[in-house]
Protein backbone atom coordinates (compact mmCIF):
# COMPACT_ATOMS: atom_id res chain seq x y z
CA UNK A 1 0.00 0.00 0.00
CA UNK A 2 1.28 3.46 -0.93
CA UNK A 3 1.67 5.86 1.97
CA UNK A 4 0.71 9.46 1.21
CA UNK A 5 2.97 12.10 2.72
CA UNK A 6 1.25 15.53 2.72
CA UNK A 7 4.40 17.58 2.05
CA UNK A 8 5.55 15.55 -0.98
CA UNK A 9 4.02 15.94 -4.43
CA UNK A 10 5.26 13.71 -7.24
CA UNK A 11 5.40 15.03 -10.80
CA UNK A 12 6.95 14.05 -14.13
CA UNK A 13 10.32 15.73 -13.51
CA UNK A 14 10.76 14.54 -9.91
CA UNK A 15 8.98 15.81 -6.85
CA UNK A 16 8.18 18.92 -4.87
CA UNK A 17 8.57 19.31 -1.11
CA UNK A 18 6.40 21.77 0.82
CA UNK A 19 8.74 23.15 3.47
CA UNK A 20 8.60 25.57 6.34
CA UNK A 21 12.00 26.99 7.28
CA UNK A 22 13.02 28.01 10.78
CA UNK A 23 16.13 30.21 10.37
CA UNK A 24 18.66 31.18 13.07
CA UNK A 25 18.47 27.70 14.60
CA UNK A 26 21.21 26.15 16.73
CA UNK A 27 21.84 23.51 14.04
CA UNK A 28 20.68 22.43 10.60
CA UNK A 29 18.09 19.68 11.08
CA UNK A 30 14.82 18.12 9.98
CA UNK A 31 12.02 18.90 12.41
CA UNK A 32 9.30 16.58 11.10
CA UNK A 33 5.86 17.52 9.82
CA UNK A 34 4.31 20.85 10.81
CA UNK A 35 0.95 22.03 9.39
CA UNK A 36 1.27 19.75 6.38
CA UNK A 37 4.81 20.90 5.59
CA UNK A 38 8.26 19.53 6.35
CA UNK A 39 9.91 21.70 8.99
CA UNK A 40 13.60 22.37 8.46
CA UNK A 41 15.80 24.20 10.95
CA UNK A 42 18.68 26.22 9.47
CA UNK A 43 21.49 28.02 11.25
CA UNK A 44 21.61 30.74 8.58
CA UNK A 45 19.80 34.05 9.06
CA UNK A 46 17.01 35.03 6.63
CA UNK A 47 19.11 37.86 5.18
CA UNK A 48 20.29 38.40 1.59
CA UNK A 49 19.21 34.91 0.50
CA UNK A 50 21.53 33.18 2.98
CA UNK A 51 18.78 30.91 4.34
CA UNK A 52 17.74 29.90 0.80
CA UNK A 53 21.34 29.01 -0.09
CA UNK A 54 21.69 27.09 3.16
CA UNK A 55 18.42 25.24 2.46
CA UNK A 56 19.61 24.17 -0.99
CA UNK A 57 23.00 23.08 0.40
CA UNK A 58 21.30 21.17 3.26
CA UNK A 59 18.88 19.35 0.92
CA UNK A 60 21.71 18.59 -1.52
CA UNK A 61 23.73 16.96 1.27
CA UNK A 62 20.68 15.19 2.72
CA UNK A 63 19.54 13.61 -0.55
CA UNK A 64 23.02 13.23 -2.09
CA UNK A 65 22.13 15.21 -5.20
CA UNK A 66 23.54 18.23 -7.00
CA UNK A 67 22.55 21.73 -5.89
CA UNK A 68 21.53 22.49 -9.48
CA UNK A 69 18.78 19.85 -9.28
CA UNK A 70 17.09 21.78 -6.43
CA UNK A 71 14.93 24.83 -7.16
CA UNK A 72 12.83 27.00 -4.88
CA UNK A 73 9.67 27.32 -6.98
CA UNK A 74 7.56 29.29 -4.49
CA UNK A 75 8.20 31.33 -1.36
CA UNK A 76 11.75 32.58 -1.89
CA UNK A 77 11.13 35.48 0.49
CA UNK A 78 8.93 33.55 2.93
CA UNK A 79 9.32 30.82 5.51
CA UNK A 80 6.87 28.57 3.63
CA UNK A 81 8.53 27.31 0.45
CA UNK A 82 7.91 24.77 -2.28
CA UNK A 83 11.14 23.17 -3.42
CA UNK A 84 11.47 21.09 -6.59
CA UNK A 85 13.91 18.17 -6.61
CA UNK A 86 14.53 16.97 -10.16
CA UNK A 87 16.88 14.04 -9.53
CA UNK A 88 15.43 12.57 -6.35
CA UNK A 89 12.87 9.77 -6.20
CA UNK A 90 10.06 9.35 -3.69
CA UNK A 91 11.83 6.27 -2.31
CA UNK A 92 15.01 8.33 -1.74
CA UNK A 93 13.05 10.94 0.19
CA UNK A 94 11.16 8.43 2.33
CA UNK A 95 14.41 6.60 3.11
CA UNK A 96 16.03 9.80 4.44
CA UNK A 97 13.14 11.64 6.11
CA UNK A 98 11.56 10.66 9.44
CA UNK A 99 8.21 8.84 9.30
Amino acid sequence: MKMKVPYIQEHVDGLTLSIIVSPNAKRNAIGGEYNGRLKIFLMSPPVDGKANKALIRFLSDLFKCSKSSITIVRGELQREKDVSLSSVSLEDVKRVLPN
